[in-house]
């Protein structure tokens, strides 16, 4: 098609053609020189009127033929079975990161031991402190008997009181995850305890650690449950989503495999998990469940 001498532009396709008169029109190049320039850019006009004007750089289709023409002339990489092993997999890399976060498990921070006040101080402040407990163990007496009334008749700083326990922000002792977990069981049945769910919520009795080698051992799901009494979707997440009868169901059904566990954000066990599940809205929820290992294979044993 070209020769030293000249340029046999019939030779040339119709497409062909009329790219050399668009870039001869430009560039008015002599027919010569156009037509093995356009022969480089694939006969595009506006590639070729750039390496006109800007100049030629590097050919990518000879670079890439060189380059792989290097790449299969270099030495084979030999490595021993070890780095083979320790050497991670694209595949496997790529499935790491489509994992979902571990579980972690929460045990509850010993309280601090409590430091006895010097044997003078006790013995001033002796009368005061039989006194405050005296009046104390009588109030919580009188609001215990009170608390038997009706409501219509009941007064309603008794009512407040007794109510209090799942509301309150004060006053809140640290109990141990058993003495916890029934804490909450029986604050949420007081607070909620006219719908007819209430009583049937199978939350788990126990701490989140033991709730969490349950699921685990049991090979069962744990759905994770915490609340703030302080924030208003509280109510309704709880008597219109957690106690509705589909939900209730489902939840009480043994053939689900399920355990459930709830806590109070107002205590330290239920807000380290809180802390560790990275929560900042209310109410939480979130479902654990076990995974395969990293390194199972299909046909290797659990």
């Amino acid at each position: 098609m070209a020769s030293d001498a000249s340029i046999d532009v019939s030779q040339l396709t119709a497409e062909q053609q009329s790219a050399l008169e668009q870039y001869t029109a430009v560039t008015a190049q002599d027919v010569k020189d156009a037509v093995p320039l356009l022969q480089r850019s694939q006969w595009n006009v506006q590639i070729a009127v750039s390496k006109f004007f800007d100049g030629e750089g590097p050919d990518p289709l000879a670079e890439a033929t060189a380059a792989q023409d290097h790449g299969s002339q270099q030495a084979p990489r030999h490595e021993n079975l070890q780095e083979s092993f320790g050497r991670p997999s694209p595949r496997r890399s790529a499935d790491r990161r489509s994992r979902p976060d571990p579980a972690p498990r929460i045990v509850p921070q010993p309280q601090t031991p409590t430091h006895r006040p010097p044997f003078l101080l006790a013995l001033l402040f002796g009368p005061f402190n039989i006194g405050y407990r005296a009046l104390s163990t009588l109030f919580r007496t009188f609001v215990y008997i009170l608390s038997f009334l009706p409501a219509p008749l009941r007064p309603r700083a008794i009512t407040t009181t007794v109510t209090r326990g799942w509301r309150g922000t004060m006053g809140r002792r640290m109990l141990l995850p058993r003495d916890t977990a029934a804490r909450f069981r029986r604050e949420f049945e007081e607070e909620y305890g006219d719908h007819e769910n209430a009583s049937r919520m199978p939350f788990f009795e126990g701490g989140f650690a033991q709730a969490l080698d349950a699921a685990k051992a049991e090979l069962k799901f744990l759905l994770v449950v915490l609340v703030s009494p302080e924030h208003d979707d509280t109510t309704a997440f709880m008597r219109d989503t957690l106690l509705a009868d589909p939900v209730g169901a489902f939840l009480t059904d043994p053939s689900n495999n399920l355990l459930v566990w709830g806590g109070n954000v107002l205590d330290s066990e239920a807000y380290q998990v809180a802390a560790e599940y990275n929560c900042t809205k209310f109410p939480f929820s979130c479902l654990v469940c076990l995974t395969p290992r990293e390194h199972q294979s299909p046909t290797s044993p659990p």
